[in-house]
């Protein structure tokens, strides 16, 4: 048995569906837009008493129209002295770059909600500062690390757009929280972008932050001011 209903995300139209198994013990979600010849999906999948539980974060996850953006993309470039990141609408911080070391709380992708608590974001720290000793990219992230200490476990390091990126876990005695940190170096001067959630929130957090750390245009001490 499935309900099914039309649905828009910023002009953009479609279509959700609700529907469960054969034997009634699996629950699912569909959401379908389409624009220009592609099409966007979002979809949810679960034991039948598990999505009831849940079904007020899937309605604003998926069927509420006016909750969830159509297009995964960022809505605004913000520009400082350092560096200039593209940012979703609901994130944008005008001041962030200016400030040269800030947080801003990034509320994209759809986030998580605990037992009976609130929804949990993704928050972003940006960071400026001069590598010791004038040193390049091995010496920003080496004195970064020293200075993150053990309580932040690596547990990837890669190479990202001529930086680093480290995947980290920590924790405390309530929550486990993930940490996607990015380092960058030029002419001196040392960038990172810290991206922090909670342990259910960061897998759905991740590739957002691969994305808006792609975005980073990063001016070194040798550049004139933007």
């Amino acid at each position: 048995m499935a309900s099914t209903r039309p649905e828009e995300r910023q002009g953009v139209p479609g279509k959700s569906w609700v529907f469960s198994s054969a034997d009634g013990k699996t629950r699912y979600r569909l959401l379908l837009l389409a624009q220009g010849g592609r099409v966007l999906g979002l979809y949810a999948q679960g034991e039948a008493a598990a999505v009831e539980k849940q079904a007020a974060v899937l309605d604003e996850d998926v069927v509420e129209p006016h909750r969830r953006a159509a297009r995964p993309l960022p809505g605004d470039v913000v520009e400082g002295h350092n560096a200039s990141l593209a940012f979703p609408r609901l994130a944008r911080d005008p001041a962030l770059l200016r400030r040269g070391d800030a947080r801003d709380e990034l509320r994209e992708p759809a986030p998580g909600r605990g037992e009976g608590g609130p929804r949990g974001h993704a928050s972003l720290s940006v960071t400026f500062e001069a590598v010791p000793e004038g040193g390049g990219l091995a010496e920003y992230y080496e004195a970064t690390r020293r200075r993150l200490g053990d309580n932040f476990q690596v547990t990837s390091h890669a190479a990202f757009r001529g930086g680093f990126v480290d995947v980290m876990r920590t924790e405390t005695p309530v929550t486990v929280t993930y940490v996607k940190r990015f380092y960058f170096a030029r002419d001196g001067r040392g960038c990172s972008l810290s991206f922090e959630a909670r342990e259910d929130v960061f897998p759905r957090a991740s590739r957002w932050a691969d994305f808006i750390a792609s975005t980073l245009a990063f001016a070194g001490a040798g550049d004139a001011a933007r």
